[in-house]
């Protein structure tokens, strides 16, 4: 009826000072970590800032295509055509007054591509969908 006990104890033996630099890297990485969330705060902040102003410029843009380039070419063009009839412009002009349409008309479509992409963007930069309060 013999009954066997083993104990075993690890104690480091170790001065402060041969801990203090791994002390004081770990002192400094915890200074250091609101400094790296503060940096990364910021520039999340100047990349929304950047985006929501090409954002505006693309609002902007596809509102004055629609409402006053598009509209006047579309004048033009009639004008051009009715000039066409009675033989006082030339096929060439007329062809010109078309693609000029045309091209604002692809201007106002790639600018309206590029207010939803940026509009896109914003909302996964930020995990929350725009709410600006105006139908947009």
């Amino acid at each position: 009826d013999d009954v066997g006990l083993v104990f075993s104890a690890s104690i480091p033996f170790g001065s402060s000072a041969r801990a203090a630099p791994a002390i004081k890297q770990a002192q400094l990485a915890n200074e250091r970590e609101p400094l790296d969330y503060e940096e990364r705060r910021l520039s999340l902040h100047a990349t929304l800032f950047e985006i929501y102003q090409q954002l505006s410029y693309s609002y902007s843009a596809v509102e004055t295509l629609q409402n006053h380039v598009i509209p006047n070419a579309k004048q033009a063009l009639s004008e051009y055509e009715k000039g066409y009839a009675t033989g006082r412009y030339s096929l060439l002009e007329l062809t010109a007054a078309q693609r000029v349409l045309l091209d604002t008309r692809l201007e106002a479509i790639m600018a309206a591509n590029n207010y939803h992409r940026y509009r896109i963007e914003i909302d996964r930069l930020t995990g929350a969908a725009m709410n600006t309060g105006a139908a947009r």
